[in-house]
């Protein structure tokens, strides 16, 4: 998944803790949206997304590595 999202220059968008360690590791391209929410219904989860998407949006747009979602926090590293 990581070389394909690469070769297309696509985002990733996953709950899964290797995606962000790969990013830290290995840099970009792929980009990295990590939601570290906890387990969550569907509604709070698309609820927190909505929320925080014109945040995210602009700092994967900016062309930052790694955007993580946390409950109440964005942390990005560029």
């Amino acid at each position: 998944m990581w070389t394909l999202a690469a070769s297309r220059q696509e985002i990733i968008v996953s709950k899964d803790m290797d995606f962000y360690e790969r990013a830290l590791l290995l840099g970009k391209p792929p980009q990295v949206l990590l939601i570290a929410l906890g387990n969550r219904s569907d509604d709070d989860l698309f609820s927190a997304l909505d929320l925080s998407w014109t945040n995210i949006e602009a700092e994967l747009t900016a062309g930052d590595r790694l955007v993580t979602l946390r409950p109440g926090r964005l942390e990005v590293l560029a």
